[in-house]
């Protein structure tokens, strides 16, 4: 799923772990890597509430907060949640492509049976 290629792409790049991304840790190098998979899965289209589930948090307002923050650091995240956002994007064409000869054999069979 996207969501957790994001996570896993976020988390390689920021050398942070999952299990200190939903931690209550403050410091500026985790929040950093929150605030970028906020922006990614937000570009990506998914809701405020989803993003807080996925993270952890109570409720989607911290996600808000995240999203209405601006400083020169926002902006540099969004950046990175762009190009997190692409690459993930390139991944899942990816394994589209691999899969979509295995779905046209399928389809053809079904059609065989009837």
């Amino acid at each position: 799923m996207i969501v957790e290629d994001v996570i896993d792409t976020v988390c390689q790049q920021s050398a942070v772990t999952k299990s200190l991304l939903s931690s209550k840790d403050r410091r500026q190098f985790i929040v950093d890597a929150r605030q970028i998979i906020i922006f990614a899965l937000t570009q990506l289209g998914f809701t405020q509430q989803f993003i807080a589930e996925q993270l952890n948090y109570k409720d989607h307002t911290t996600v808000h907060h995240h999203l209405k923050r601006d400083c020169p650091v926002s902006h540099e995240n969004r950046r990175r949640a762009t190009q997190v956002v692409r690459q993930c994007e390139y991944m899942a064409s990816i394994e589209i492509s691999r899969y979509k000869p295995n779905v046209e054999e399928f389809l053809e069979k079904v059609q065989q049976i009837r």
